[in-house]
């Protein structure tokens, strides 16, 4: 508490000089045209991926693990609080795009003004964004206890099971603003150049989850043993402590965060209609991915239950799979979004060109890998021979597509970088409609395969187009913008 006290304190002493008449706020404006908020600019192209990239590895496999968490100590308690939590994890992924979206809606013109000196503007949508992000996790939680037993039904919960729900989801939205600041703090530290900082708080949140949640569970010294509502409290908790440490940590090296500029209404609404412009077509975008990959399950279950535990075990192992290119794309967005901010196009076009490059590679790599050991792959966690087929079949189609896979996401990266949300979005719409499509008709086609071919179809199809869009929009159109401006 001590340390954001002096936070807050050091924000009310800067903000006092940020007066338009002042003139001292041209140089608070612009004295971080060397600091290192901005580094996404001046760094070595390829340096600068790698450098952001590696501290997000940590980051990007803590991803999971406050699910994993939950799901390995609930377990424990029995199939009914398990069985609950299969509800539970794609309500709080749906809740969770809105934050991301929102995270994103914020982060992006926030590094575009640090790219171009600007950083009181950078302070302004960042301080703007941290009071949205506050009103909307109210709304959020509010809406969420309100339907809950109405939302869980629609899923298809039975009676029996609603009061374990609510026992974990009415403390969740209850504090499901920790997690929307949580997001927030980590979008804000990658989007003003410390990945490095992201990263290594994203693991402590996840390794703080996992203790809090064994010693609320099963309880231990003054706690009693508190069952699923335990889980709940130590997610809460865990990222709770990790949302104000990111915010100390920003408002500390950044100084992101001004008190004062609150009192500018007009400013504030202005700045949350460019946040809100910029997060909606971003938050559905990430809607679109679990809602089609809803529907794929849904198609694959017409094959048994061999089929989905098959795509079930190898969707996990995918994640494992697109791990350092998935670290690579955490940041890329606010790579590109400071240089566009700051007028560096050739800057855009090499990233641009490395990113896609590596990404192409290094899942070719990946999917050679899969195809010649798929069976060691498969026997080594099912021993179900129809499973191990179905596994077999999956590593050697699919993963030949990973790479286009991370091409669209990198190309949606660039898009959201450069303010086309809405493009990038239209991307991500026209995959999971031909995926959709395409394994409807492949799995009447050719069965299984046929769904697994689709899925290789589209990825090439829409990555492809998507890699398309992204080079015109960095090629051909901000060279003659930036002209324009110049006039």
């Amino acid at each position: 508490m001590a340390l954001i006290a002096d936070s807050v304190d050091s924000t009310l002493s800067v903000s006092d000089n940020l007066s338009p008449s002042n003139p001292l706020r041209s140089n608070i404006s612009q004295f971080n045209v060397q600091d290192s908020a901005n580094r996404y600019t001046r760094d070595t192209v390829w340096k600068l991926l790698l450098h952001t990239a590696i501290p997000m590895l940590p980051g990007t496999l803590s991803l999971s693990g406050y699910n994993i968490a939950n799901t390995y100590f609930l377990a424990k308690l029995g199939l009914e609080p398990l069985t609950a939590m299969g509800f539970v994890f794609p309500v709080v992924m749906l809740v969770g795009c809105v934050f991301i979206g929102l995270g994103v809606g914020v982060m992006t013109p926030m590094a575009q003004a640090i790219g171009r000196g600007d950083r009181t503007q950078a302070a302004r949508i960042a301080t703007s964004g941290l009071l949205l992000t506050m009103l909307a996790s109210i709304v959020c939680g509010v809406a969420g206890n309100a339907t809950l037993e109405w939302t869980f039904r629609q899923y298809g919960a039975d009676a029996a099971l609603i009061p374990v729900i609510a026992e974990y989801m009415y403390i969740w939205y209850a504090g499901c603003f920790t997690v929307a600041f949580m997001m927030l703090g980590n979008h804000l530290m990658i989007g003003s150049g410390m990945p490095v900082h992201a990263g290594l708080l994203m693991l402590f949140g996840m390794g703080l989850n996992v203790g809090l949640d064994a010693w609320f569970i099963f309880g231990g010294g003054p706690i009693p043993p508190l069952g699923v509502r335990g889980a709940a409290l130590g997610t809460v908790l865990s990222q709770g402590i990790a949302a104000c440490l990111a915010m100390t940590a920003l408002q500390r090296q950044r100084k992101l965060f001004h008190l004062r500029m609150l009192c500018d209404v007009k400013g504030i609404l202005k700045l949350w209609c460019t946040i809100i412009e910029m997060s909606i077509p971003l938050t559905l975008g990430y809607l679109l991915m679990p809602l089609g990959n809803s529907v794929i399950v849904w198609i694959i279950s017409r094959f048994g239950h061999e089929a989905v535990a098959a795509c079930t075990a190898v969707g996990r192992l995918e994640a494992v799979a697109c791990l350092i290119t998935m670290s690579l794309g955490m940041s890329l967005t606010s790579v590109v979004a400071q240089n566009f901010g700051a007028e560096k196009f050739d800057r855009i076009r090499q990233t641009l060109k490395l990113s896609v490059t590596f990404a192409f590679v290094m899942e070719f790599c990946v999917a050679i890998a899969a195809f010649c050991f798929a069976r060691s792959i498969a026997e080594f966690f099912v021993t179900n021979p129809t499973v191990v087929q179905i596994m077999i079949w999956h590593l050697q189609i699919v993963t030949f597509g990973y790479g286009m896979t991370e091409i669209h996401r990198f190309s949606c990266c660039f898009l959201t970088g450069c303010s086309h949300p809405r493009l990038a979005t239209c991307a991500n719409l026209l995959r999971v409609v031909l995926l959709v499509a395409g394994s409807y008709w492949g799995a009447q086609w050719s069965g299984i395969t046929g769904v697994f071919f689709a899925r290789l179809g589209t990825d090439f199809f829409a990555g492809g187009v998507n890699l398309l869009l992204a080079v015109w929009i960095v090629w051909r159109l901000y060279p003659s913008w930036s002209k324009k401006r110049s006039a």
